[in-house]
């Protein structure tokens, strides 16, 4: 990877360079040979293919700016902690004021550039899906800062605009019979790769934005499930999950069909079937809770009268 700025950014790329995210990468070597699928790749190469690999990481921390400082400001966060491990002092060193200066820095910048990106989508036409998925990144990494910070109630705000943002993506590219279409707005992301022409590869070769996606997606699933537990309110996506959620039934060593969605399992580390479970859990909740409010409510008006 030479890290030079192409597509609409800038300059293409040379031929046996790719453009992923605004990112020329270098796949001068042959791709089905290497990470999931094969032998490990050279020290000046990454590889691009197979289903696990983690390449779009470095190409959307550095194409958008808003995931790089937030997630700038996780790494100064947890240097604080590392700081602060055996210190049994409670005012701060100079050196850990600056880590948390540091911090605060980058998340303003991030806020500030985030804000910048929603103004711009709301001024431009939605058709434009890498806009909305990349200002619905921005979102997402700013609310898993939040998690691990654990901020007030600031992450429910955040967790609403994502989620508004998530539906209105669907809504414009990819709806197919009241359900969220996963692949189709995948297929909106995608570009032509004239490297495989002509290849059955078995796998999908996806982008940095297809990739990480997915991943925002997967998040946002989550995060919508476990917040729905406390609040005590059905998870926003759950009428979507048929066809959001790949592992929605314990596996079957029989089944040889692959469902369409996102395994859950592979992101967060819990399977879909465990988090639909806790959705249908809240959502027994918040009707027991409403049931309760009525019945309160009639009794205090069966007093009154």
């Amino acid at each position: 990877m030479n890290g030079k700025i192409c597509g609409s950014a800038g300059n293409a790329c040379a031929d046996a360079e790719i453009c992923v995210a605004g990112v020329c990468v270098d796949i001068s070597s042959d791709p089905l040979n290497c990470g999931s699928v094969g032998t490990a790749c050279a020290d000046a190469e990454i590889c691009v293919a197979g289903l696990g690999e983690r390449t779009w990481l470095l190409a959307i921390l550095k194409g958008q700016l808003g995931i790089k400082y937030t997630a700038l400001s996780i790494s100064a966060y947890y240097f604080t902690l590392t700081l602060a491990k055996d210190v049994s002092h409670t005012l701060r060193t100079p050196c850990e004021q600056h880590v948390w200066d540091t911090l605060a820095l980058h998340m303003k910048t991030s806020l500030k550039i985030i804000r910048q990106d929603m103004d711009g989508l709301s001024k431009h036409t939605k058709a434009d899906v890498f806009r909305q998925t990349h200002v619905l990144g921005g979102i997402v990494q700013l609310l898993i800062f939040e998690t691990i910070m654990a901020r007030g109630g600031d992450w429910n705000m955040h967790l609403t605009a994502a989620l508004a943002l998530f539906n209105d993506i669907f809504e414009t590219h990819g709806t197919k019979d009241g359900q969220h279409d996963l692949g189709a707005v995948l297929g909106a992301m995608g570009q032509d790769w004239p490297f495989f022409g002509g290849v059955q590869l078995g796998f999908s070769v996806w982008t940095a934005d297809q990739a990480s996606f997915q991943f925002f997606t997967a998040f946002l699933v989550f995060a919508d499930i476990i917040s729905s537990v406390p609040l005590k309110s059905p998870p926003q996506l759950q009428s979507y999950h048929i066809s959001l959620i790949a592992d929605r039934h314990p596996l079957s060593p029989n089944s040889g069909d692959k469902p369409q969605g996102i395994c859950m399992q592979d992101y967060v580390g819990c399977p879909g079937w465990v988090l639909i479970t806790l959705g249908e859990v809240a959502r027994l909740e918040s009707l027991e809770h409403s049931a309760e409010s009525i019945q309160r409510a009639d009794i205090a008006e069966g007093l009154r009268n």
